[in-house]
């Protein structure tokens, strides 16, 4: 039993002012237990109000420790440069002093936003002394949407910008209407903040197209809240912003002249997917045709072999490469890399992947009817038959083997037993023929799915039989008037030819593979089929050399010396480009190589680690709108080397 008395150990405090009751200063549960409080300010959680435990996902970092890195790139209007500071760390961002002078610092990526996951974002940076007509701005946007601060003039605001309804709309809240904490001496955290001092900016994001945006920044290690952009329960459109995965972005620019040169700086930054990330966009690859491997004219040198990359339509999508494969075609030594904006000379680029090529029904049919008959042929444990078939004779489960012409007379019941997939093999090593009017029948479960007649010579079959199974023939088959089947027959060569003929393929499942021909009631690849008096039937036709006739009204396809065009489409709607018939390659970073030998292995397969797949993420040039590339190149050691080759990739574009 749970001690409900909170005193129970007999200990008696002495009387202090600040510990009197003490007690009191503790909840307890229904079961006695002390209840701990806990006072956390607000930032403890994170956009969702968890609290920050779990461990966080970098999608993107940057840090300028020995040069300028490339994962920006710089829009320069007028006098303005960007510039590595070695002694700092940093890159500095200078303008001059004439009105339109402007230089944009934005990351080549932009960042996945993965619903019901606080998106965390950390800008550090310095800006310049406040001038008449000078704006500085460090944040979380591109040109049509996003979370920003700004100093304009000598007036801080946080910003929110919008193209939800097609224009572009900026809600800016200057600092005396921040709604948490204006940073002005009086606020929560009793700081003023000095702008002109380095500053560690912050943003989370609660998307979801409805959700809340609080921004802020952390100093003396506290992150301190300013302002939250809220927007469910208010918000009149359906969404804030178009998206929430955008690029990274800082500004300086002149709106008039103003007194002198000006320069900010950028420090460090960082995104960040709060409690994990799981990739699940839609996979998608592209590859060298099987029939065509790319070709290494020269050794030593690296020729392309796989190309992607974004649409320019569509340059703030995200596409990481998930995986690679890569097989010699040819007996040499290769090194494979995998490299990111380089250039793919000559070839096409295709926004859609259509593979087209021939189907011939007839050829495939006769593939399977052979593949089918060495089936019945390998068959074992099987059972001597007399030459006559018939009579009322039951027939069980089993395989058959007549040697010699057989003959079938009257009635064959084929008896399951019971067991609904008994199979009923016949073979015949020569000639068979069914007298009229013979018939089969199946009793305790017995289906004509799984009866096979396999007859080496000629099969004949005599007027008004009603008879169940599938019957392959080697020659010209012509059933008698008034014929009645259920099941198929194929022949290896020669005409069908039948008068009155009703029938319908079996229905079931066999035992044996018949690939194509499931859905077939006749098939021979040379030679007409016919059925002069039309009554209908149930199951496909086809020959591969001659005329069908008679059976425009059945229920099935007829297929007459045919070979199907096909197409397959992928990438319907996809955000990215291919090339695989580029030529040469130039340039590029690489991102992953290795080596193979075709005489040691199949292929090389890479499967990106999930902890390094936003470094195979494909990146753009937002300013010049240009795609880079993720290119699969390779080089061989000797002359006139083919491989193939593919990449996978996935795309997330919310």
């Amino acid at each position: 039993m749970a001690n409900l008395n909170p005193n129970s150990t007999g200990y008696i405090h002495t009387y202090e002012p600040n510990t009197n009751d003490l007690s009191k200063a503790i909840d307890y549960n229904p079961a006695g237990q002390p209840i701990i409080r806990v006072n956390l300010d607000a930032t403890a959680g994170d956009a969702f109000g968890r609290m920050r435990v779990a461990a966080p996902f970098t999608l993107f970092d940057s840090t300028h420790r020995f040069s300028k890195n490339d994962l920006w790139v710089d829009s320069v209007v007028g006098t303005a440069s960007s510039t590595f500071s070695a002694f700092e760390g940093l890159v500095d961002l200078d303008i001059g002093s004439a009105a339109g002078d402007s230089l944009i610092r934005e990351t080549t990526k932009v960042f996945s936003y993965q619903p019901g996951k606080s998106l965390l974002i950390l800008n550090s940076c310095t800006f310049g002394p406040a001038k008449l007509n000078l704006t500085q701005r460090v944040g979380y946007f591109g040109s049509d949407n996003g979370m920003y601060f700004e100093q304009a003039d000598t007036t801080l605001y946080f910003v929110e910008r919008t193209s939800v309804t097609g224009a572009l709309v900026e809600t800016r809240v200057i600092q005396s209407e921040w709604n948490i904490d204006k940073l002005d001496g009086v606020g929560k955290s009793g700081i003023i903040i000095d702008i002109s001092k380095a500053q560690l900016m912050w943003i989370d994001i609660e998307w979801l197209g409805s959700g809340t945006v609080r921004l802020g920044f952390v100093i003396d290690g506290k992150f301190i809240h300013c302002h939250s952009f809220h927007h469910a329960n208010l918000s009149q459109s359906a969404t804030y912003t178009t998206t929430a995965s955008l690029p990274l972005r800082q500004e300086i620019f002149n709106t008039g002249i103003t007194s002198g040169n000006s320069k900010s700086k950028q420090i460090c930054a960082t995104v960040i997917s709060e409690g994990g990330y799981e990739l699940s966009g839609r996979q998608q690859a592209v590859g060298t045709s099987i029939t065509g491997p790319k070709q290494l004219p020269m050794a030593g040198k690296f020729y392309p072999v796989v190309s992607i990359r974004l649409k320019s339509s569509r340059l703030d999508a995200i596409a990481i490469i998930s995986a690679m494969n890569i097989m010699g075609a040819s007996n040499h030594n290769f090194k494979w890399e995998i490299r990111t904006k380089g250039l793919t000379t000559n070839g096409t680029w295709s926004a859609s992947s259509i593979q087209t090529g021939e189907y011939n029904v007839s050829q495939q049919l006769a593939t399977d009817l052979t593949e089918l008959i060495s089936e019945i042929e390998g068959l074992g444990a099987t059972t001597a038959h007399v030459a006559a078939y018939g009579g009322g004779e039951i027939i069980t489960a089993g395989t058959y083997t007549t040697a010699g012409a057989a003959t079938h007379t009257g009635n064959i019941v084929f008896d399951a037993e019971g067991n609904v997939d008994a199979m009923f093999v016949i073979r015949c090593s020569a000639a068979m023929a069914l007298g009229a009017s013979a018939t089969s029948t199946l009793i305790n479960g017995a289906k004509a799915s799984n009866i096979f007649w396999l007859v080496s010579a000629a099969l004949t079959i005599g007027a008004t039989c009603d008879i169940k199974g599938t019957y392959i023939g080697s020659g010209a088959v012509n059933p008698g008037d008034v014929f009645t089947l259920e099941g198929r027959i194929f022949t290896k060569a020669g005409a069908i030819g039948m008068t009155n003929a009703t029938y319908s393929r079996p229905i079931g499942t066999s035992s044996l593979t018949l690939g194509t021909l499931k859905t077939f009631a006749f098939f021979t690849p040379s030679g007409a089929i016919s059925n002069t008096v039309v009554t209908g039937g149930t199951g496909d036709v086809c020959t591969g050399l001659g005329i069908i006739s008679g059976f425009a009204n059945i229920i099935g396809t007829v297929y007459s010396n045919t070979a199907i065009l096909f197409a397959i489409t992928q990438f319907d709607n996809a955000s990215v480009s291919f090339n695989t018939t580029g030529t040469g390659y130039v340039g590029g970073r690489i991102l992953a190589s290795g080596y193979m030998r075709t005489t040691a292995q199949g292929a090389s397969i890479i499967n990106v680690p999930r902890d390094e797949l936003f470094k195979f993420q494909l990146e753009r040039n937002t300013f010049e709108l240009e795609p880079y590339e993720i290119s699969l190149v390779c080089a061989s050691s000797g002359d006139n080397a083919s491989v193939f080759g593919s990449l996978d990739w996935e795309e997330i574009s919310r």
